[in-house]
Formats: C-alpha cells, structure tokens, sequence
C-alpha cells in the first residue's frame, strides 16, 4: 500500500501537528477558511477561544441539506417503510419490520451514492426484498430533494450557508477520527464544488506506533506518504516514556509524577469518590458511569412520570387484546399515570416484584387479570382458614400460621403489602384503559397531531396532582406542532415524543463526558482540575468501530454496485475511494486507543487519574494499559478505592450483653412461643430469631421454597384418594403457573404425612406435621443441636428451659449470632442474611 500510495497523484493538502492549540492559535482571528472539527465540543471552544469559523462535521451537514437527516426525517422516512412492509406482499415480513432503522440507513448509503434506483440483483429473497423497499424510498420527495441540491449548488452558496461569506474557498478538517463513507463522500463533493480541501492531523515522526491510526487513515485518505510531509521530530515535554515505551525503547526516568491510576472495588465505591471529588471524568461508555453517580434517577424517562411512556412502546395490540410482558406491565402500573381514587400504583411495587414467579408465562394483560382473579381465589381459601379459626387465634399471627399453613406463601401476606389483591386488579384495569386508548392495532395509523391530543386529554386529569414543572413540561411535549399530513403508525408516533422530549432537555449539565470530548478536555487546560479517565476495561478498550454504511451489503457488494453502475469515472473513482477509507478507518481504529493515551499524558497540563471500576460490567477485567501506566508512571502501584464500612461494635462501658439475656429479655418468652418455633434454633439462632420474633411465622419469598410448600401442603390434604381428588380440584387451579405434571409430581414425591397427630399450644391444636412446613428440607447434622427436636417428638408439653438458655448463649447487645451451614437453603432469610451460605459457598469448602 505504500507503494501504491507514493506513485499516486495526490487528492488533498494535508499538514500535521504535535499540538492543536499551537496550529490553531497561529490562526486566532482568520476569516479566510472554515474549520471544520469532529465534534461539536471542540468546535464550541474553537469558536470562544480562537475567533474562528468552526463548525462540526454534522453541524456541515445539517446546513446545507436542511431538514434531510435530522430525527424527524428519519422517523418520517422509518413510517414510509413500514407502511410499505406492511400494504406490500413481503415473504419476509417479520425480518423486514424488524430491521427498519437499518433499511432506512441503507437509504441514505444509497443516496449518498447518487442511486435513484439500486440495479443489483439481490443475492437472495431477503436482499431483493430490501432492495425493493430501498428502491422506493429513493422516489421521495426529501431524496429528489437532496440530488438537486447535490446537482446545482455553487461553491459560493455552499460557503455563504456555511459560514455566511461567499468568498471563502477553503476548508480545513481537523483530526476528524470518524471519516466514514458518507463523510468522506462529502468532503469530494466539497472538492469537486471548488473547494480547497486540506486535512490537519495529529502526527510526530519519532513515534509512529503511536500514531499509526492517524497514518494509516489518512494515508489512504490524501494518498500522500505522511512521512515525507511530517518533518517535525519535536520531543514533548510529557508523555515520551509512555510513546518511547510503545516502540520498544525502555526509558528510566518518568516525565511526570502526577499520573495516577486507581481501581474501585464495585461501582458504589465510585459513587462515593464522585460524591467527593473535583474531577473531570471522561468515560468509555458514559451512560453506565452516569447511573451509578447519578443522586436523582436519571430524566426524563426513568421517573414516575416519564416511563410510562416509554414502555408504552413494548405493547402490542391486537383485536383490542393488549399484549406486554409482565415486567413491562409492573413499569407502567407503577408509574405516576395509573392511579384509582384509593391507591396509587407505586404503591403496588412490593406486591408486584412478589408476584412475578406467579405471573411466569402471562403474555397479555388479560392474562395478568386472569392470574389475580385466581390469586384472589386463593387469597379467599386462607381467609377462610383464619375466619374458620378465629376464635382460637383471634390476632396472634403464629396461631394464625398454626392453623393455616396457607399463610406462608409471601404474596398472601398482605400486612406486607400497601395494596390489597383486589386494589391492584382495579390498578391492572386503569392501566389497561390507557393503553387501549394510547396503543393502535398493528397497521392502523393516526394523524401525529391527533395523537398528541390524545395524551393531551389525558394530561388534564393529573394538573392538580403533577407538580407544576413536571406538567409544564409534559404538556409542552405534547403540543401539536407537525405536518398535518404525518400520518404514522404507534412505533413512529411514540418515536416522535420521545425525540421531543430530548431536544427539550438540557444536556449542557454533563457531569461524565464520552472518549470522543477528551481533545475539548485538553484544549481547556483547567489545569487545577485532575482529568479523570475510568471505565478502562479489557473489554471495552480501546473502542471498537461498530458503524457500518449498511447491514445488508459489505464492502465488496457496494464496490461492484459501483462500478457496474458508473462504469469507469470521476465519479466511479471518488465513490471507491471514499469506500477505501471507510474500510480502513475500521481496519485500524483500535489503533486510537495507544494515540488517546498518549494525548492525555502529553498534552493536559494538570494532574491526570486513570481508573476502572470492577463489578460494573459481569466478567470485566483490568484494562492492561492501566497495567502499563502504572508501571511507567507509580512503578507498579494501583490504588484501591473502597469506602470504609461503619459497624458498630460492642464496646467497653457498655451494658454487658448478659444483661440483654436475663429474665427482663429472653427470659420473658418463657412458655410463650409454640414448640414448632424452637425447630428453627436448633439449626440457627439468627432464623429463629427473625422468624419467631419478627415475622412471627416463616415467610416464603423465593419459588424454590415456594415449590416445598405447595408440595408439603398438598400431601398434608392428600391422605386418601378423594382428599386428593378434592385438592386437584380446588387448589390446582389456584397456582396456575405451574403445569398438572410439576404440581402432582411435587406432591408426589414428597414423604408421607399424618394430619391427625396433632400438637399443641395454649389454647390451640395444630398438626404435628406443621414442622414440615416450617424447615422444609432441613437436615439435621452431627454437632449440631437436638433438643428441641427431640421435645418435639415426644407426646408431651414442651419444656423450654433448656433451649432458652442455649438461646440466650448466641444473643448480645447488638445481634444475635448467626450460625451458616447446609441448611441456609431452606432459610425464608437467606436473602438478607450477609453470613447466609449458599450452595456454590458449600461446594467451594468441599
């Protein structure tokens, strides 16, 4: 290639530099060219610092072809397609609807190719079809539009849309680092207009590892030998140990002492760094930082008010059935739009997560109706254990438990929730009220200016509820403000509000930039801010190129569609070269990662931090140029960054812990809990703890537990054949999210009961068997404690001097002891217990 590269004739001026603000300051105040940047972020401190006609690449774009790719145009251009998928006779329907965005893409590729019609023969069914849609879309109005203004604007109109001087003539790019095919197509158009094009790239002879992305790009892109060109071999004053270390020269000496580098043990211990710190942070992938730092949940469709309407767009509607998954549902019940006069559906979360094993395989909301409708039933049955019962139990909730095992199912519990069964099936309701209102059938449409209306109507019950800003801002959302003649269906209709409510949003608060800002970090020299670089993971950089000029053709198809099309031409030849440069931009731009590194040590002024954060991202690694900094730069030292955790400890001084355990404490349950209570000590002070005195009953949460319940249950009323009968009959039906097979093979296999040995306590008689249901499968162990099991066993009252004495040997002041083992697993706590043992903890000690 660097052959063919010095026998070419050139095609642009290109200059390279070691520091940007040097060039640039050099040219402080100039009117006589237009300099154009990568990103708006440079070109805003272009403009402020230096007094020149800077713009950003897409800033280039949106001025002369107003109104072509912008948000709406694209939404527009996504309905077309779908209309045409969904009116035309697609053997691919579903293939094609589900890659919209990417056919509307491969519009404008085509476009950007000069096609008013592709004449390719699709290599399969699929590519003809893409190729007919593609075809259509190449007729609309907006397209012919774009040609024209191709075709007949002069390079004095080009320069007076760009800048407002018609005289200008020249135009720089500077360090464009995404020069893809459109891009590049653009800048020739620009040339061949009149133009003077010259590229300005970041380059040091003495270091071209480093720099080998800019080489290798622009190489191709100038098709000059930027060796010859870059004559400077200048030695910056920092970074040369990191450069010299990249070609395989060992320096002994680091040029600065204010590189550090740093690890966070788990992403809340950069939470409480951010919260602390006067640091610029930029991020590779600044979203999944900005969660984490975030101290309010992130605007505007993450709050109660603004999720409701983007998981609007998981629904589907179909013969006035509204399909959506259950999670989704739970996002729209609670948000701050579903409310009936009683309760809000915030106040249905805790119910709502408790339910989502019970609702495993619903796929519409009337499933979801239905599923309540026989939770209710079942609520009903264990009413009915404590209606039938109420004398004995009146309100002590472990005689209400005693005789009635239904109760330890969690989503029966409803002290635990702040809705009741029947107030979220009204909830449920409400929230399907408005999706059938705000959700169309599959390939119905409506105008956007009616639809907005719609919510409109909507918004007007919640003014005296909604805080004023929240719907001053939501209201405006809303405004009718299109072409009367945008008629689109309920994908592009949701498109269009969600992109009004980000142009209304102000993003200028950014408090995490992206990878691409760091040349505008550099070129602001805030040099009493530390530039903090995190995120730095083995798999995510450096960057990998992900763009494409179209999902449906490579390379090699574009390049033959070109050449068979314009045969051999100016044109033939601008468009292959344009595609050269796209594939060599992708080639080599892993590359930038080495130069990124490189610019920060060498070019910002201040002390410099680079980090990462384990546990942000499952089976991430230390990122290895954090390796190699640290080395250069700290021999060898990472900090660790972890937030010292407050435990409050027993202390001199204090009340002894014996006192907590005489007779005014653990004494006073002398007789006062039932013998099926004590089983738990024996396994674990810390459960019979919260389950006796806290929860006054086991309360099981997880389906694996769930699962033994229903099993131990159904065998308890199980004894003879027609028990059975009667119990398919009317309990089967009640836990419908589980097949006939699972529930008769879970009774099944469970030991054999005897429900007429009965034990008892003050005042009530409860089966025997009941220990069952309250340990489930615990087994016991040697070494461990027995009485209360061997107690239990005999046909006599429960004597509980012992166990309340072994008891209060695991309680002081602060806690009561907690005593992990194989029988965690059949805990109802072992999901909020920090000493709990799981089954991988158990097999890792084997």
């Amino acid at each position: 290639m660097q052959e063919a590269i010095k026998e070419a004739k050139p095609l642009f001026n290109l200059k390279t530099y070691t520091s940007l603000n040097r060039i640039l300051g050099e040219q402080t105040g100039s009117t006589d060219g237009i300099h154009v940047f990568g990103t708006s972020e440079i070109t805003r401190n272009v403009r402020k610092r230096y007094q020149l006609k800077a713009l950003s690449m897409d800033e280039v774009i949106d001025q002369l072809f107003r109104g072509y790719r912008t948000g709406l145009t694209e939404i527009y251009f996504q309905s077309e397609i779908r209309k045409l998928i969904q009116t035309g006779n697609y053997q691919h329907e579903t293939y094609l609807l589900n890659r919209i965005p990417s056919i509307m893409n491969t519009v404008y590729a085509m476009a950007d190719l000069g096609r008013k019609a592709i004449q390719f023969q699709g290599q399969s069914e699929r590519q003809s079809e893409i190729i007919a849609l593609v075809n259509a879309l190449l007729k609309d109005d907006i397209i012919e539009h774009f040609h024209y203004q191709k075709q007949t604007l002069t390079r004095n109109e080009i320069a007076k849309l760009l800048c407002g001087d018609s005289t200008i003539h020249k135009i720089a790019f500077y360090q464009i680092e995404y020069l893809n095919f459109g891009r590049m197509n653009l800048v020739h158009w620009l040339q061949a207009k009149g133009f003077e094009v010259e590229f300005c790239i970041p380059y040091n002879a003495s270091f071209p590892q480093v720099y080998q992305f800019w080489k290798s790009v622009y190489q191709v892109v100038t098709r000059q030998d930027i060796d010859e060109i870059a004559h400077s071999k200048e030695m910056p004053s920092f970074g040369h140990r990191f450069a010299a270390f990249n070609e395989n020269i060992l320096m002994d000496h680091a040029d600065r002492k204010d590189v550090m580098v740093m690890e966070f043990e788990s992403p809340r211990d950069f939470a409480d760094f951010y919260q602390t710190t006067n640091d610029k942070i930029t991020a590779v992938h600044p979203d999944d930082i900005n969660r984490i730092v975030s101290n309010v949940i992130a605007e505007p469709f993450e709050n109660g008010y603004g999720k409701f309407i983007y998981y609007l767009q998981f629904c589907q509607k179909q013969d006035d059935t509204i399909f959506v998954s259950y999670d989704h549902l739970m996002e729209l019940i609670t948000s701050e739009w579903v409310s009936t006069r009683a309760v809000s559906g915030k106040d249905a979360l805790a119910l709502l997560k408790d339910l989502e094993e019970y609702m495993s395989g619903v796929e519409s909301i009337q499933d979801v109706k239905t599923r309540l409708q026989q939770l209710s039933d079942l609520d009903i049955v264990s009413k009915t254990f404590d209606q039938e019962n109420m004398q004995d139990a009146g309100k002590s909730r472990m005689k209400r438990y005693l005789l009635n095992p239904f109760r330890a199912f969690a989503f029966l519990q409803q002290g635990r929730y702040q809705v009741t069964i029947n107030q979220l099936i009204e909830l449920v309701e409400q929230t399907e009220k408005l999706c059938q209102y705000l959700v169309m059938n599959e390939g119905e449409t409506m105008p956007v200016n009616d639809y907005l209306q719609r919510w409109n109507s909507i918004m007007d019950r919640y003014e005296d509820s909604w805080e004023k800003d929240v719907y001053t801002f939501w209201k405006k959302v809303f405004t009718p403000q299109h072409p009367a003649e945008w008629v689109f269906p309920i994908q592009e209709l949701l498109s269009v509000i969600y992109l009004t409510v980000s142009n209304y949003m102000d993003n200028t608060n950014t408090t995490i930039y992206s990878m691409p800002t760091l040349q505008a970090s550099i070129m602001e020299e805030e040099e009493a801010k530390t530039l903090h670089i995190t995120n730095l993971t083995l798999m995510n950089f450096p960057e990998s190129y992900h763009a494409t000029i179209t999902d449906f053709f490579s390379h090699q198809e574009l390049k033959q569609l070109i050449t068979e099309s314009l045969g051999s031409s100016w044109s033939t030849n601008r468009l292959l070269h344009a595609l050269w440069v796209d594939y060599t931009v992708g080639e080599y731009f892993d590359k930038l990662g080495t130069y990124q590194m490189y610019h920060v040590i060498s070019s910002y002024q201040g002390p410099i931090r680079f980090s990462w954060i384990k546990h942000l991202q499952a089976d991430d690694f230390r990122n290895i140029y954090l390796d190699i900094i640290a080395d250069l730069y700290q021999q060898g030292e990472i900090i660790s960054y972890q937030v010292e955790e407050s435990v409050e400890q027993e202390k001199e001084g204090t009340i002894p812990s014996s006192e907590l355990t005489q007779a005014s404490a653990v004494q006073e349950l002398k007789g006062k809990i039932p013998a099926l209570f004590w089983l738990d000590h024996d396994f674990c002070a810390k459960k019979f703890f919260l389950t006796t005195l806290i929860e006054q009953q086991p309360v099981y949460e997880d389906v694996f537990h769930q699962q033994f319940l229903f099993s131990k249950i159904g065998k308890l009323f199980s004894i003879s054949a027609d028990e059975r009968a009667e119990f398919r009959s009317l309990i089967y039906p009640l836990f419908p999210h589980w097949t006939y097979s699972k529930k008769e093979n879970l009774i099944d296999t469970e030991y054999p009961a005897q429900l007429r040995i009965y034990k008892e306590f003050e005042n009530v008689t409860y089966p025997k068997e009941m220990n069952r249901i309250q340990l489930l499968r615990s087994v016991y162990q040697e070494n461990r404690r027995t009485k209360a099991r061997n107690r239990y066993r005999k046909n006599t009252a429960f004597k509980d001097a012992d166990v309340l004495k072994q008891f209060q040997e695991n309680v002081s002041r602060y806690k009561v002891k907690a005593e992990p083992g194989n029988h965690c697993k059949m805990c109802p706590h072992l999901q909020n217990c920090s000493e709990g043992m799981y089954a991988i903890d158990n097999i890792s000690q084997e």
